[in-house]
């Protein structure tokens, strides 16, 4: 099934996150350093950053560059945040880099949300979440981490749903993982969990597909998806659902998302294409992480 979307995932998280007065890059450049100093105070290491933000944590006396074993970490700390802020923003040309755009999800906008519960399944609707919501409380990102269990993220929501009935409990899925225990729509009907679930649906098993893109040469094998129909499958089992196929209407369709007082599913239609970023292959050292 082939996906024509302009949508890129990481947009959707976008809309659903309460976002620091600071812009993001700031904030997680300020962030992510604060945590490396913490982390090489506590290790007895040296830390050393320099006036474009590039970090070495090394063990003291040694050269600590690429090819030295006693390297901890080594690495941008703005390679995971976007590189605009409001006042410099160009969207037309980096669409990645949505994450100020004043019209769209600035800090005045106060229908966005940063309380949530999020749950994620496995694979790159896992890594987005993990990359692209701004988590503010300990125990609000529910997620398998690398165990790779397929399917934990809509019974982990149900079960957070159940323990935090006044909160909002998202579930981030893949078109692959959210099938491997849909059936579980009947229960949050039947028990009437207000649980939301948002499906990145990019017509692949997407962090396979990625694998076989960049190391396979593209030489794609079962990682292509014959999809249900899930609007049919969301409204047999009586609950509410939306399909967005169009950046124009994301916006509009969070808001309905987070307004329903019952279960609700949001499928997003995505690039077929889009791969998660930075990762470090199979293998290889921190050193050699890609970051296309």
């Amino acid at each position: 099934m082939g996906i024509l979307s302009n949508i890129e995932p990481k947009e959707v998280f976008h809309y659903f996150e309460e976002l620091s007065m600071v812009p993001r890059s700031t904030f997680h450049t300020k962030k992510i350093s604060d945590f490396c100093v913490e982390f090489a105070k506590a290790h007895n290491l040296e830390y050393i950053q320099d006036e474009v933000n590039n970090v070495i944590i090394k063990k003291p006396g040694t050269a600590g560059y690429e090819n030295s074993d006693p390297v901890i970490i080594q690495g941008h700390l703005d390679m995971v945040a976007t590189k605009t802020t409001d006042s410099d923003h160009d969207f037309e040309n980096d669409p990645l880099d949505l994450f100020v755009d004043g019209d769209l999800i600035g800090a005045k906008n106060t229908t966005l949300v940063g309380d949530a519960i999020i749950a994620t399944e496995v694979g790159q609707n896992q890594m987005w979440a993990a990359q692209f919501y701004t988590f503010t409380k300990p125990r609000t990102l529910l997620t398998s981490g690398g165990l790779g269990t397929m399917g934990y993220g809509f019974p982990a929501a149900i079960g957070a749903q159940f323990a935090f009935p006044d909160k909002l409990v998202i579930n981030v899925a893949g078109d692959g993982s959210i099938q491997m225990n849909i059936q579980e729509l009947a229960t949050v009907v039947q028990n009437k969990i207000p649980v939301k679930v948002v499906i990145l649906n990019n017509g692949h098993l997407g962090m396979v597909r990625q694998w076989q893109e960049l190391f396979y040469d593209r030489r794609y094998s079962f990682t292509e998806l014959a999809n249900p129909d899930f609007g049919l499958i969301a409204r047999g089992n009586g609950i509410a659902y939306r399909c967005v196929e169009r950046r124009e209407e994301l916006a509009g369709a969070v808001a309905e998302m987070k307004a329903c007082k019952g279960a609700y599913l949001l499928e997003v239609r995505v690039e077929s294409e889009e791969n998660v970023f930075p990762m470090v292959p199979a293998g290889a050292p921190v050193s050699a992480i890609r970051l296309e």
